[in-house]
């Protein structure tokens, strides 16, 4: 596996990432990892990456009562609470270390589509949240209060208080880049792209994209376009609408997903 050193882009105890390398880094570790996904069309092996490459163990688990929890990934060795499903119970079950566990839910039915893209969150926690990141993030935030010089009246508890505010916005922010990280690897953009313009030339669009102002162009760009890519990488047609806006194939405004999404009802990633 190619290593990924994030050291330089921690400061303050925080990490700070673009998109933009995110993507790189998604696009450098499908590349070792199958180099062929980013030439041809074709759904990323998300097993196999997590247990061939990151070196992960994969299991699946009632995770929650009701799939409020769908993914985690467990880096030491410990017991978890999980749901009985056959005696609407909980129960207490082993997981070693370096263990990602998917819920059950995820594999039936309907949900399926919402797999992949569960699997690759959590191998955005590994590549971006693991121990090694923790303990970089605390040394940085013991460094930056070593060097701050209190302000006159300023009391300790404040500066507590704000590092907690800044904690949960840094929880915020590692849950997109795990999010961000998923569309990157599932959905890989050069060959999202051909799909994508292969679909627009079959329906006599010689536009590289299409703006959605109108119904018919919704259910266009909803069951065409993300349809045709959801069905051919094997994920939801959200998580397609996402990355085709994400690449500006799809346009419609800063709140297209969201409203469309409620609009058409359509299902999470």
């Amino acid at each position: 596996m190619i290593k990924i050193d994030l050291q330089s882009r921690i400061a303050g105890g925080r990490l700070s990432l673009s998109n933009a390398y995110i993507k790189s880094v998604a696009e450098k570790l499908l590349a070792d990892f199958s180099p062929e996904t980013l030439k041809t069309p074709q759904p990323t092996d998300v097993d196999a990456f997590i247990t061939d490459y990151l070196g992960f163990d994969l299991r699946y688990e009632w995770l929650s009562h009701n799939g409020w929890i769908l993914g985690m990934t467990n880096y030491f060795e410990t017991t978890i609470i999980c749901y009985d499903k056959e005696n609407h119970d909980t129960v207490r079950v082993y997981v070693g270390d370096n263990t990602v566990l998917i819920d059950n839910r995820v594999g039936e039915g309907e949900n399926r589509v919402r797999y992949a893209y569960t699997a690759g969150h959590e191998c955005g926690h590994i590549i971006f949240d693991n121990p090694i990141i923790w303990e970089q993030k605390e040394k940085s935030r013991r460094l930056a209060m070593e060097n701050y010089s209190f302000e006159a009246g300023e009391e300790f508890h404040v500066i507590q208080r704000r590092q907690t505010a800044a904690a949960k916005d840094e929880a915020k922010w590692t849950e997109h880049y795990a999010e961000y990280f998923s569309s990157c690897l599932i959905l890989p953009d050069a060959t999202v792209k051909m799909v994508a313009l292969d679909l627009l030339r079959k329906h006599g669009i010689r536009s590289d994209c299409i703006h959605s102002h109108n119904a018919d162009e919704e259910r266009f760009c909803l069951d065409v376009l993300a349809g045709g890519v959801a069905s051919l990488y094997d994920t939801s047609k959200s998580a397609a609408l996402y990355k085709l806006c994400d690449l500006k194939i799809v346009r419609g405004g800063g709140d297209i997903i969201q409203n469309m999404k409620k609009k058409y009802k359509i299902g999470p990633m």
